[in-house]
């Protein structure tokens, strides 16, 4: 199976990247409770059917119109709109042919239904399914990922974050979302999320997500903090979206305190409130909770004074090479005084050389993270303890995970 150029890119990696191990799955998806749509994911689209189209437009459903009778059987809908009849294995084919006889105004303006007899029907079905033409056209370009969340083909990476005062010793762990394809290749987050995000599918593989990382840093018998990712806009209500992530700490015997949620892509945030009733849930459940990216905009900085987290992590383009910036090191500076103001810990991730090491010490980093210390890894190599790398001055954390996951 092939994905789409962007995830292929990532999937070929950096030769960092390929510093981790891919291991086979571990329970990477949890069902017990919450919300049906997060837990839900559309079944592959290759079986026959019928795709109903409508536009707000006249003379835009006629061009659809022109361009579809030339391949496909025609019918008026029920649904008010017009419909085709889509033979076994064309849908996309079918979707391709509307795409192309549209303008990029006219594909986001396009309504679309994809009617399978293998699912259920009903208006409200109807209304969920209800997809733009680009939306279609993404989610049908997205079958691997659609097969990854069906298959639970989800996995994790763990990435050390040490204290200030103690480098040699994990305080938490990173939990990074990996997925594998049916060949074994590994997709990394940026292309999971970007195409989730295209094809509508945000609110299930942010759940998905958030269950692999209980799940596998449960099996790999982690008992330190967790730092794990969540996206705002992939939550619609806390109270059920995250009722089956905090049933699966619970169940994981994980305590509460020990879980910080982090909040990532922070630069798509629509709206503070929600995101601020998101905050509370955790915070009552007894969570902690983390800003992750700041320095990397304006709204990360806002969101510091809207939100108070119990840690701030800086963006890793604001660390790469402070130790000789002079505008960094005054950006990050007042950027640590006004953490320590509101009494937020820091954390510096991306931290890659000694000095950068050195300097963030000097000035008052609580925390730090970066393959100055440990890559991401998927199993455990190593023994207990510490050692200094080949001309390094600060030590290699090794891992200190029970089992090999």
């Amino acid at each position: 199976m092939t994905i789409t150029t962007s995830a292929t890119a990532t999937a070929d990696a950096s030769t960092t990247r390929a510093q981790e191990e891919a291991v086979p799955d571990v329970a990477g998806t949890h069902e017990a409770g919450g919300c049906t749509f997060c837990a839900s994911a559309p079944a592959p689209a290759d079986e026959a059917g019928t795709l109903h189209l409508t536009h707000p437009l006249g003379h835009t459903r006629s061009k659809l119109r022109r361009a579809l009778a030339a391949r496909f059987e025609l019918q008026p809908s029920a649904l008010g709109a017009f419909a085709v009849n889509v033979p076994e294995g064309r849908l996309h084919e079918a979707t391709e042919t509307a795409w192309e006889a549209l303008s990029a105004f006219e594909r986001g303006s396009c309504r679309v239904f994809w009617d399978a007899p293998s699912e259920a029907r009903g208006a409200r079905k109807v209304l969920e399914r209800t997809l733009t033409l680009d939306g279609l056209r993404a989610r049908l370009g997205s079958s691997w990922l659609v097969a990854m969340l069906h298959e639970k083909r989800f996995y994790n990476a763990f990435q050390p974050i040490v204290a200030a005062s103690d480098l040699e010793t994990p305080y938490a762990y990173e939990c990074l979302l990996r997925g594998r394809l049916e060949d074994g290749q590994t997709v990394y987050p940026d292309a999971i999320f970007s195409t989730a995000r295209a094809a509508d599918l945000l609110f299930q593989v942010d759940r998905a997500a958030r269950l692999s990382a209980i799940s596998n840093a449960r099996a790999c018998g982690i008992s330190v903090p967790l730092f794990i990712n969540f996206n705002p806009t992939a939550i619609y209500d806390p109270r059920f979206c995250l009722r089956s992530t905090t049933q699966a700490i619970r169940e994981a015997g994980i305590a509460p305190h020990d879980v910080v949620f982090e909040v990532v892509e922070s630069d798509h945030i629509g709206s503070v409130e929600h995101l601020q009733t998101i905050i509370r849930f955790y915070r009552d459940q007894g969570f902690r909770v983390a800003l992750d990216d700041l320095g990397s905009g304006y709204s990360s900085l806002t969101l510091l004074a809207e939100l108070r987290p119990d840690f701030v992590k800086f963006d890793r383009g604001l660390v790469s090479g402070v130790h000789t910036d002079p505008f960094k090191q005054k950006l990050l500076a007042k950027l640590l005084e006004l953490a320590h103001e509101l009494g937020v810990a820091t954390l510096a991730e991306g931290v890659e050389r000694d000095e950068e090491t050195a300097w963030l010490l000097a000035h008052g980093v609580a925390y730090l993270q970066g393959y100055a210390f440990a890559p991401p890894r998927c199993r455990h190599l190593y023994r207990s303890g510490a050692a200094r790398r080949a001309g390094g001055s600060w030590p290699v954390v090794y891992w200190l995970l029970a089992t090999d996951c």
